[in-house]
């Protein structure tokens, strides 16, 4: 095991410390909060001003501390009941504040952190159940709160991950709330410890390991049954219909292999489960964020799979027609681009989308909600293909950086490429900003690209220009562009880039196929590409523009592939597509890759 060497000098007292904990819980719990001030600053973030929090108790049957952490910005927002780590024996809402108050400022969520009850004073089940109850009270109290009750997340680092993934079995099987995420960060999955995560840490983390393997040893004598799924989850016989997961690990921690193992598992039943491994973490060293830049980038994940719990509205969609359905779907998931060449925000946008469709803003938004299922549900199928995860994991992005994608209707669409490829890099803490431009040539494009530099994108992918090349000749009078003024255009957006930003360019020829059936059909229509032209301008494309991707090859479009206007890809074309470029992005040239 591999940890990061800025955590030698940092880890350095466990193997002075001991492997067992002290005699008296108490005197351990006071030292280790008083460890826990220190770090402020120097390995934790402060908690901004932008969160107030107050400590409280459940007002229920059973009485159960908490500490609320609530974003100053008017909700409704999703919550996250959190459990602290601590091996079930130590810690507190107060051990974990900075983390918990953290997730709540830059999450937009409401936190509630669960004080519950520890051994060896109150031996398993105590803690359990009052997560639990806490879990029931938050539900119940959620108008007081401030939080939509659909949007509840359960989670919780290492003995509270355990504590977090119990209690979503139990919500499961006993009817309780509905949970939309469970949130498990270097989680406790399995008491039996025998993976070989654990066998690399004693060897080459002794000391860690040992204290680790003290912990959990004492939750077991408390009277945790390691056979129990709720006290080793990875021990349940079903996994079926249990919440969404995003489970990060370190890959120097002996308990790695518990995340692995149960991601796999609950992929394996059908439930959505995103895992993120961390180089360098050790187990506790997480939240260091002053200390490590990868302990942002574990942040920045748990960031981005809270703000991913969208409201789901209760609004009724079934008298809507086909036809404006499929105009919300193409500015459903790219609010905010659509007009704003006009100089029109987010919040006129969809005034004007309302208006002229003739539909609620509340079928607005339900409808974009089940964009956002259905980008989801995509995305799980295509992580279901082992070639497709690997061709995933090749791409030259990393956690905490920031895409732009400028592309035409084929990005803007809901069942995008763009926006799976947003989906499934957001579960890995990146973020795609896609910068859709439907309707618009290259050259309007570029009135508005100033925009996308203003957001300071690490990195940009441009699919401009075959869509555009001597475009639709129309009876409307749009006018036709050359092949060579496209190529102009799309060599000043680079330039652009190149001067007005730090951000990494790839160029991706757009879509370079068309359904044969169609030709001879919107040749005489006038309406659609002059198509005898777009193999032409994707050569060009690719031999004018410095490091282009030519995604063609990857593309072998069949019955499916096309939606009924013969142009544009349908639902299973938009994922080939992502499938080819995720293969082409893959090899995107070193240069490109440092920049």
């Amino acid at each position: 095991m591999r940890m990061d060497p800025r955590l030698v000098p940092v880890l350095a007292r466990f193997a002075d410390a001991g492997t067992e904990s002290p005699a008296d819980p108490v005197a351990e719990r006071a030292a280790e909060l008083a460890d826990v001030g220190t770090m402020v600053g120097t390995l934790t973030r402060p908690v901004p001003s932008t969160v107030t929090w107050s400590d409280t108790v459940t007002d229920d049957d059973v009485a159960v501390p908490i500490r609320i952490y609530t974003p100053s910005r008017p909700g409704p927002r999703a919550a996250l009941v959190y459990a602290h780590g601590g091996a079930w024996r130590t810690g507190s809402p107060a051990t974990t504040h900075e983390h918990a108050g953290t997730l709540a400022a830059d999450a937009d969520v409401v936190v509630v952190s669960v004080d519950y009850r520890l051994i060896p004073e109150h031996p398993f089940p105590a803690g359990l159940d009052d997560v639990w109850h806490a879990l029931l009270w938050t539900a119940a109290h959620a108008d007081q709160l401030g939080i939509d009750p659909h949007r509840i997340a359960v989670g919780g680092s290492s003995a509270g991950g355990n504590l977090a993934a119990a209690v979503c079995l139990r919500a499961r099987d006993e009817g309780g709330p509905p949970i939309a995420l469970q949130l498990l960060e270097a989680a406790v999955l399995d008491l039996r410890r025998d993976t070989p995560s654990w066998d690399e840490a004693r060897r080459d983390l002794p000391p860690l390991a040992a204290i680790l393997d003290d912990g959990l040893s004492r939750y077991v004598a408390s009277g945790a049954e390691p056979a129990d799924p709720n006290c080793s989850p990875l021990a349940a016989v079903d996994l079926h219909d249990l919440p969404p997961a995003v489970l990060l690990a370190g890959e120097a921690d002996p308990l790695r292999d518990d995340s692995v193992r149960y991601a796999d598992r609950l992929g394996a039943a059908g439930v959505r489960a995103a895992l993120q491994l961390f180089p360098g973490i050790v187990h506790g060293t997480e939240n260091f964020v002053e200390l490590m830049p990868i302990a942002q980038d574990w942040h920045r994940t748990c960031v981005a799979a809270l703000r991913a719990l969208v409201a789901r509205p209760d609004a009724d969609v079934s008298g809507i027609p086909p036809e404006v359905v499929g105009l919300v779907s193409g500015a459903g998931l790219t609010r905010g681009v659509l007009f704003e060449h006009l100089g029109v925000p987010a919040a006129g946008e969809d005034a004007l989308i309302t208006t002229t469709l003739g539909i609620t803003s509340e079928q607005l938004a339900a409808l974009r909600a089940g964009f956002v299922a259905d980008v989801g549900h995509a995305a799980d199928k295509l992580l279901t293909d082992p070639a497709f995860a690997a061709a995933l994991d090749r791409l030259p992005f990393a956690p905490g950086e920031r895409i732009a994608v400028v592309g035409d209707s084929l990005s803007a669409a809901a069942n995008s490429w763009a926006n799976l490829l947003a989906e499934l890099l957001g579960r890995r803490g990146i973020t795609v900003l896609n910068r859709a431009v439907s309707g618009r040539t290259t050259t309007e494009t570029i009135s508005v690209f100033g925009r996308t530099l203003a957001m300071d994108p690490d990195w940009i992918l441009l699919m401009i220009g075959a869509n555009d090349v001597r475009r639709h000749g129309t009876r409307t009078g749009v006018r036709q562009l050359s092949l060579a003024e496209s190529v102009r255009n799309l060599g000043e957006l680079r330039r652009m880039a190149a001067e007005n930003s730090r951000a990494r360019v790839v160029t991706i020829p757009s879509h370079p196929v068309i359904d044969p059936a169609r030709i001879e059909q919107n040749r005489a229509a006038g309406t659609f590409w002059l198509v005898e032209d777009l193999d032409e301008a994707r050569r060009v494309i690719v031999e004018s523009i410095p490091d282009a991707l030519d995604v063609h090859a990857g593309i072998d479009p069949g019955p499916g592939y096309w939606a009924p206007d013969g142009v544009h890809p349908s639902a299973e074309g938009q994922q080939q597509l992502l499938r080819a470029i995720v293969d082409a992005l893959g090899n995107v040239p070193a240069a490109v890759r440092r920049g």
